[in-house]
């Protein structure tokens, strides 16, 4: 694997769930993506798609297990990436109609960092996912012309309050959003 997916997968050893320790002991990035992880892999595991045991050197000794771990982590930023591609197609309709959301997602789907980062179970396509988010709600609450949505205008500001939030959870620079959702909410 990738140095940054074994930093997740160091992670998620680093907790005890059945001690209800859930520190992942690493704040190089907050903890959001190793939570989706771990739950992803804890499903994964009751499906029986993998198999999750506590030691390490069981895994360097049954390699296939320990594929089926990466291709899991990877599987769900496969997820992640097209979920990002129709939030800009949503992003591009908003601003000029479906021309140009089909144009912002496609760019997007052919960005070499976006296929690369569908490669690797990192918080990169979180963190760009929750921050589309946040944005397209963000221009909802700012585009007050029509009647509907000025009651709608509300729930999208706390709705752009929660991606925000969750972006921030997935890594630090997503701080950057929060004069914009400060600026909505004026």
């Amino acid at each position: 694997g990738m140095p940054d997916e074994m930093t997740y997968l160091y992670c998620l050893r680093a907790m005890d769930p059945g001690r209800l320790d859930f520190n992942p002991k690493y704040f190089n990035n907050p903890s959001a993506f190793v939570y989706l992880y771990a739950a992803t892999l804890k499903a994964a595991d009751l499906a029986g798609v993998v198999q999750l045991v506590p030691d390490e050197a069981w895994y360097h000794a049954h390699r296939a297990a320990w594929a089926r771990i990466f291709l899991v982590g990877r599987s769900l930023q496969v997820v992640i990436g097209t979920l990002s591609i129709y939030v800009f197609f949503l992003l591009g309709r908003r601003f000029a109609g479906d021309g140009c959301g089909l144009a912002t997602a496609g760019l997007l789907a052919l960005l070499p960092v976006h296929i690369a980062g569908s490669h690797y179970a990192t918080a990169n396509l979180l963190v760009l996912l929750f921050m589309a988010l946040a944005a397209r709600e963000m221009l909802l609450a700012f585009d007050l012309p029509a009647e509907p949505e000025l009651a709608a205008r509300p729930f999208s500001l706390l709705r752009a309050g929660l991606w925000t939030g969750l972006a921030i959870g997935t890594k630090y620079s997503a701080g950057a959003l929060v004069p914009f959702l400060l600026a909505a909410e004026i």
